[in-house]
């Protein structure tokens, strides 16, 4: 076994791929952005990153956290 643990990362790593191409895009046309020359490469592999980050989460505990959620809206639910 590897020790990886899965993370919701894992789940949508082409998602966070096409992120920072839209990142880049909406970048790219900005004024300032045409100005400063960006490396462009460094801004979409930044966004990629800070993304992957944040979603460093076990599914489990998020699906977990959820349904317990929903358990306790569910009492309010118009029978």
């Amino acid at each position: 076994m590897s020790g990886h643990t899965l993370q919701l990362a894992d789940l949508i790593s082409s998602g966070l791929r096409a992120l920072g191409e839209r990142v880049e895009e909406e970048v790219r046309d900005s004024d300032a952005a045409r100005a400063a020359n960006l490396a462009w490469d460094l801004v979409k592999g930044e966004a990629e990153s800070r993304l992957r980050e944040a979603l460093k989460a076990d599914p489990l505990e998020f699906i977990v956290s959820a349904w317990s959620k929903a358990q306790e809206l569910k009492k309010y639910a118009d029978p």
